[in-house]
């Protein structure tokens, strides 16, 4: 399956924005990105592999997960639902976290 992958970014306020675009049906991909099941099966990044803790996939809703090491180490992080279109988008934004959801600070050292 052929895709594109569209990166953005916002220096000012430290933003990403990332959009893939797949040439297929949405049917065939809609079920792969909303059901815990699905998505655990290709989110992460080999060797690692995905665990959902919890999904409420629903605008206000939000998915709880985490990355799975090779060595059994877990790194957490939570998405949170915005607008969701059924069977044409879904937005979210997505941060690190602690095994029970709550966002981990971040910390920007300075360069020099």
């Amino acid at each position: 399956m052929n895709s594109e992958i569209i990166f953005n970014t916002d220096l000012d306020s430290a933003t990403a924005y990332i959009s893939k675009i797949y040439d297929a049906d949405v049917t065939e991909l809609w079920d792969y990105f909303t059901q815990s099941e699905l998505i655990d099966q290709w989110w992460a990044p080999k060797p690692w592999k995905c665990e959902t803790e919890k999904m409420d996939f629903r605008e206000g809703g939000n998915w709880l997960y985490a990355m799975v090491g090779p060595e059994g180490e877990k790194e957490f992080a939570i998405a949170n639902f915005g607008e969701i279109m059924p069977h044409r988008s879904i937005s979210w934004t997505d941060a690190f976290a602690d095994d029970k959801g709550k966002v981990k600070a971040t910390y920007h050292k300075p360069l020099g």
